[in-house]
């Protein structure tokens, strides 16, 4: 028995080479999100705007001519906070209604500063304006005080929680706090973040909460491995959870947050 059409709803793979992509298809991918992310604070808006433009312009036809559903979260990193950043915040709105877009992502906090949390908050209401679920990034460092501080400024823009993905959690109790603030919960399966077994261990503690666990990888520049979903969904099957369990963590939870069409 195996479980196949996985999807990866957090993934930088714009910086991804051609061999990685075939590998997600025979591996049984299904579809992925490509989130926006520079690895530098940008000289000017254009500089995001263009990756923008890359990502929902050039990327599409490699996936497609491998099968594999693409989709797109664009938003403001906030390690990549440009100047005159509201530029970009206009262009994606322009993009609302272009049918790759299924999220504002990937936005949040890194260190909590001014800046941050002003670009956070309005990012959180244009997704509120435009109908779009979002993608929030915790930090490596200061994980539970950044979360706080989350939790605090959704709430003050009156973000719906359910239309929220709370990304690169670590520890069992974090997942546990967001899933019962209404929020899904996103594990990371990634060097520095969790492997597959500790990822794994956590749901099964918290496996009646499954229809609000989300598996990613952050595959990107960084060190990550491209098929951590399908890599967790084997353990899993494994340790004898059950496969419809399995197939709600690693890709139906998905296809409801993000209102996939691939159906």
């Amino acid at each position: 028995m195996e479980v196949r059409n996985f999807i990866d709803p957090h993934t930088h793979h714009f910086f991804s080479n051609y061999t990685t992509i075939e590998l997600l298809k025979v591996t049984g991918y299904r579809a992925i999100i490509s989130l926006a992310y520079f690895p530098l604070q940008p000289s000017s808006p254009e500089t995001l705007i263009d990756l923008f433009k890359w990502m929902i312009e050039v990327e599409p036809e490699r996936f497609h001519y491998n099968g594999i559903k693409y989709y797109v979260g664009i938003g403001i990193h906030p390690r990549c906070i440009p100047p005159n950043y509201e530029k970009c915040l206009e262009h994606i709105r322009k993009l609302c209604n272009n049918e790759l877009l299924v999220a504002i992502g990937e936005i949040g906090l890194e260190t909590a500063s001014k800046i941050e949390v002003k670009v956070f908050k309005e990012q959180l209401e244009l997704a509120i304006d435009i109908d779009k679920p979002v993608i929030i990034h915790t930090p490596r460092k200061m994980k539970d005080r950044i979360l706080a501080k989350i939790f605090n400024i959704i709430d003050e823009v009156e973000f719906p929680h359910e239309r929220a993905l709370i990304d690169h959690l670590v520890k069992h109790e974090q997942v546990k706090h967001v899933i019962e603030e209404g929020y899904y919960a996103g594990l990371t399966v990634q060097p520095g973040k969790l492997d597959y077994i500790d990822a794994a261990h956590i749901i099964e503690r918290l496996r009646t909460r499954y229809r609000k666990m989300v598996i990613d990888s952050d595959c990107g520049r960084d060190p990550s491995k491209p098929t951590a979903v399908a890599e967790c969904a084997k353990y899993l099957l494994e340790r004898k959870l059950p496969k419809r369990v399995i197939k709600y963590i690693c890709a139906k939870n998905a296809i409801e947050l993000f209102k996939l069409p691939i159906l």
